[in-house]
């Protein structure tokens, strides 16, 4: 069975798990574009989108996804909040499209169960994945460590 977890948003990421236990961690696919404002210095603002493709590329054909639950978070400006929720649907919505079953998982329910005993923020889910996947490619990135973790919940709820 091959499990993707997905910690949703620009700087999020994708980590699959294969049949045979190999992991394969993606920094999420994005690519900027010019938007219609400018920026204090008069240059032309920047957004970061999905690249949707490139995630139709790694969601197909797999055989189940395990998505972290969007939430809003406190103190986020609404532009962002606004950008993180278009990501989390269009991932909903691919996964949809190509008929691949999907898990919404909160993240309070993955930690408790994955860092049962630790502390449950983001340097600690960085620890924890290179406990669990000491040769996985996690580096710095809280991103990598918790689609890691996200995916390691949904391989153990479905075995």
């Amino acid at each position: 069975m091959i499990i993707i977890g997905i910690d949703p948003g620009n700087q999020g990421a994708l980590a699959i798990i294969t049949k045979n236990g190999a992991v394969m961690l993606y920094d999420m696919p994005t690519y900027s574009t010019e938007g219609t404002g400018k920026t204090k210095s008069g240059k032309k603002k920047k957004h970061t989108v999905l690249d949707e493709p490139s995630l139709v590329g790694l969601i197909d054909g797999v055989d189940h996804v395990f998505i972290e639950k969007s939430q809003s978070m406190p103190g986020q400006g609404a532009a962002s909040t606004f950008n993180y929720a278009c990501g989390y649907g269009i991932i909903r919505g691919i996964c949809a499209g190509l008929g691949v079953p999907y898990t919404l998982i909160h993240p309070a329910t993955w930690k408790r169960v994955i860092m049962k005993d630790m502390d449950k923020g983001k340097e600690a889910a960085i620890v924890r994945a290179k406990q669990l996947f000491p040769s996985a490619d996690i580096g710095k990135k809280d991103g990598r460590a918790e689609a890691l973790l996200i995916a390691y919940y949904g391989k153990k709820e479905l075995l």
